[in-house]
């Protein structure tokens, strides 16, 4: 093999190499929609392997102020000292008045993705993801603040 086949077959190597991790990456930057959220969470339920349904549900729930979980809501009373009489720019008071979805402990992400494997596909076409998520979490888990 000569020094000019050499670089012809590096030549192509590297542009093989190109060709093929830009298919990739662009396959990996397709916008998730709730179809391929349900069948994620499909495959997360069928298998217990965590992929992109468990991700993506850990990091809307651990990013969403309107979430919180059940056991770290104080009494009623509290709950209406709070809102009556704590400033609306303090932490806590954001926080209570924040919260519109209460995922009470023993739950878990998987869990979560149940109930989202369970919609039906046809309908989930072309909504997106996080507003799948929130149809989930405001017919599953509303706070009753």
């Amino acid at each position: 093999m000569g020094i000019s086949s050499f670089k012809q077959s590096k030549s192509l190597f590297i542009l093989l190499s190109a060709v093929f991790s830009s298919s990739l990456l662009s396959q990996e930057m397709v916008p998730l929609n709730g179809s391929r959220l349900i069948a994620s969470c499909k495959e997360f339920t069928s298998t217990k392997t965590p992929n992109i349904c468990a991700a993506y549900l850990q990091g809307f729930l651990d990013a969403s102020p309107h979430v919180i979980e059940k056991g770290q809501l104080p009494s009623e009373f509290v709950i209406r000292a709070i809102k009556t009489r704590i400033p609306k720019n303090d932490v806590t008071s954001q926080a209570i008045n924040n919260a519109k979805y209460c995922i009470p402990k023993e739950k878990t992400i998987f869990e979560l993705a149940k109930h989202i494997a369970d919609v039906n596909y046809s309908s989930q076409h072309h909504r997106m993801a996080n507003s799948l998520v929130v149809s989930i979490l405001d017919t599953n888990y509303r706070c009753d603040l």
